[in-house]
């Protein structure tokens, strides 16, 4: 008796994306700069993929409360193959936090793609400015404001602003109010605390 043993190969297409394959530019990019986003589509199924659509989004938290950046719609990939996606983020230097997740989700992968899990991938921006803290005491009529910085790139300086409200949400749907007449200078890129 002859027998024959294999293992199953992934029978269809597999859109995949992972973290180490999203990047953007500028490397410290600020509210207000246009942030470029490329992402890398994988094809790692055993058949090509005809089509998809690549999704966009950044975020304070991963997969939370997502803002829409960007849809890119993608032709054929071969298997183990890719191709680069890149989007432009124009940034809100009003709204936009300081902070920012980026996550890209690939949808619509036509034939049905076999492994949805590896079609998701975040990964985060860094702090141009990481505070050591930030505390606000109320005296009388008045807040008394202080911080202190562990690290600055590029550092111009700091505006400090208001919120009017309960703040229901990491995104703002309103403008806040502006605080300081002029800039508040920063130290510019040093790597111990002011």
């Amino acid at each position: 008796v002859l027998t024959a043993s294999y293992e199953p190969s992934l029978l269809g297409p597999d859109a995949a994306v992972f973290s180490s394959g999203i990047s953007y530019s500028p490397e410290y990019p600020k509210p207000g700069d246009i942030i470029e986003i490329t992402a890398r589509v994988h094809n790692i199924g055993d058949t090509p993929i005809i089509s998809g659509k690549a999704f966009f989004y950044y975020s304070i938290l991963p997969e939370t409360d997502l803002q829409f950046i960007d849809e890119i719609l993608f032709g054929a990939i071969e298997p183990s193959q890719h191709i680069e996606l890149t989007a432009l983020w124009d940034t809100n230097p009003e709204t936009d936090p300081r902070h920012y997740m980026l996550t890209i989700a690939l949808l619509d992968i036509t034939p049905g793609d076999i492994d949805t899990s590896n079609n998701t991938a975040s990964i985060d921006i860094p702090f141009p400015v990481e505070l050591d803290f930030f505390t606000a005491q109320g005296i009388s009529n008045t807040v008394n404001i202080r911080w202190q910085t562990i690290s600055e790139t590029d550092n111009l300086g700091f505006n400090l602003y208001r919120l009017k409200g309960n703040k229901v949400s990491p995104f703002i749907s309103y403008a806040p109010v502006k605080l300081n007449t002029s800039l508040i200078p920063g130290e510019g890129s040093p790597y111990d605390p002011h």
